[in-house]
């Protein structure tokens, strides 16, 4: 059997923990992405249920992941109008 100190096996121990730290933060930014390298327009948001989502492939319709709506690329939120609600009403409501 091979005899070594505990100096030399906390030392050996610590050494490859070092290493192995050291080299998994070089992988990891050489691979993070990028928003800036990511093609044009690929970047969605849902006017629905609000949910950012990426589609590569489509260019002028995408359906929402999340709810499964189809909006166009420049289409605006949906606007929920308070004053619509208040023009049915009788005025009978007590606030």
């Amino acid at each position: 059997m091979i005899r070594i100190g505990l100096d030399t096996a906390v030392t050996v121990y610590l050494s490859i923990g070092v290493i192995l730290l050291i080299v998994w933060v070089l992988v990891e930014t050489g691979r993070k992405t990028r928003p800036e390298n990511w093609p044009v327009n690929t970047l969605w948001e849902c006017p629905v249920c609000f949910f950012c989502y990426v589609d590569s492939l489509a260019e002028g319709i995408s359906r929402c992941p999340r709810c499964g709506t189809l909006h166009k690329r420049e289409e605006e939120r949906v606007k929920y109008n308070e004053s619509s609600n208040s023009s049915q009403s009788t005025g009978d409501e007590v606030f």
